[in-house]
């Protein structure tokens, strides 16, 4: 679980609205069940909540922020020598 607030937005944005908090749940499992093979699986923004970062550079000002990843999946596999 993230949890992530008090963002600051960039020096010289003249917007008055906060960035809002947000939480997020990440899920990974990982196992060595075969000799030097390890297995991964998970999920980022487990929940897909709508997560934004302020905007960083000066001027920029995105309507909105910057919106991030909502939930994503992956798959690894590695071979230790």
């Amino acid at each position: 679980m993230n949890w992530v607030s008090n963002r600051k937005r960039a020096v010289g944005d003249v917007r008055t609205t906060e960035v809002a908090d947000y939480t997020s749940v990440d899920l990974v499992v990982r196992s060595t069940m075969i000799n030097n093979w390890e297995f991964v699986v998970g999920a980022r923004n487990l929940l897909n909540k709508d997560i934004r970062e302020p905007s960083v550079a000066p001027g920029v000002g995105l309507p909105g922020d910057l919106p991030q990843a909502g939930r994503t999946y992956f798959l690894q596999a590695s071979y230790k020598l």
